[in-house]
């Protein structure tokens, strides 16, 4: 029943160093150490001797790259940047996500680098015996987006932030802006293409927009698509209208049509149309295309065609009776007709 007295002895002077039941002590410098504890009484006393080994311990510090608040899983584990205090020839073991986003930028883990060294790229977890002061970094990139940009027909210049020749490809940031524009027309082959709209990834934007003005949010196609350039062929007759003309444009005089630029077209015309004698094809200016009743051509701009029929004469003039058929003066001289289709001299 009476009173215990303890005395603890840390560092083996056996001097007391603490008197309480229950007591701390912190041991500055690694080593083994011989803990006594004696427990006496009036009468009696006990004591005894505990080893303490004091390992020695290293500072870690764990940091990530270009990003910061990065999660780190394992041992000892952490929000990015940290740093703790870890006992030698412990196991240490860090593990970052392969991928993280910051705001609307998307990033992908490419390596550790301890000590300043790098280790093995797309390794997210770092695993060592600590030894020293060590410092493990987390190093991310911006991922890389490659875009494609094609055109129908090919080899159009494009202009702004990405421009290029078609058909094309470069690579760039995540989230990077791009601005794009093609050209209102482009030629290949000789034949003259009008833009229409742009393609992204396949889905058509809106006609007529030669801007285009997206994000890289992920690899992605654009496709800038052309028309040929719409021409205009008028087809007249003279000096009657509604005459039946056949061929790759059929109709109805007078008519028209648009065809593509440098499209061939081909047409025939009765060789009597209101009993009047089919003479030849001419332009607006009179100049004579063919005499034949079929005329061809590629159409390289807008153009007027013209079939042109002889007129019936009333009167009596240059030796022609009344009833004979005649044409105008024309740039190759007056050519006429008589009743049967042949040409009067």
């Amino acid at each position: 029943s009476d009173p215990l007295t303890y005395a603890w002895d840390f560092n083996a002077d056996w001097t007391p160093d603490a008197t309480t039941e229950l007591t701390s002590n912190t041991w500055n410098t690694p080593g083994t150490y011989t803990v006594t504890l004696t427990v006496s009484d009036s009468v009696l006393d006990d004591t005894d001797m505990v080893t303490v080994t004091i390992l020695p311990n290293h500072l870690l510090s764990v940091a990530s790259m270009p990003i910061s608040a990065m999660t780190v899983t394992g041992s000892p584990s952490g929000i990015t940047d940290y740093e703790t205090r870890v006992h030698d020839g412990e196991q240490v073991t860090l593990t970052v996500p392969a991928s993280e986003s910051r705001g609307d930028i998307d990033y992908a883990f490419v390596q550790w680098e301890k000590d300043s060294v790098p280790q093995t790229p797309g390794e997210t977890t770092l695993a060592f015996n600590i030894v020293s002061d060590t410092s493990a970094e987390a190093i991310y990139a911006v991922i890389s987006r490659q875009m494609t940009v094609t055109s129908s027909p090919d080899e159009v210049a494009i202009t702004g932030t990405h421009a290029g020749t078609t058909d094309y490809s470069v690579t760039d940031d995540d989230h990077t802006l791009v601005d794009l524009t093609a050209p209102a027309t482009t030629t290949s082959g000789n034949r003259l293409y009008a833009f229409d709209r742009w393609q992204v990834n396949g889905v058509n934007q809106s006609a007529d927009e030669r801007d285009l003005s997206f994000y890289l949010e992920a690899d992605v196609s654009v496709n800038a698509l052309y028309e040929l350039f719409p021409r205009t062929l008028s087809v007249q007759s003279l000096p009657m209208a509604s005459v039946a003309i056949t061929g790759t444009q059929p109709g109805t005089t007078n008519y028209a049509v648009v065809v593509g630029d440098g499209t061939n077209v081909s047409l025939t015309a009765p060789s009597a149309a209101n009993s009047l004698p089919f003479i030849w094809w001419e332009k607006l200016d009179g100049t004579v295309l063919a005499t034949s009743q079929t005329y061809s051509d590629d159409i390289g701009s807008d153009q007027t065609w013209i079939a042109r029929y002889a007129t019936k004469y009333d009167g009596f003039a240059d030796g022609l009776s009344s009833g004979d058929w005649y044409e105008y003066e024309s740039l190759d001289g007056q050519v006429s007709f008589d009743e049967s289709g042949g040409v009067l001299n």
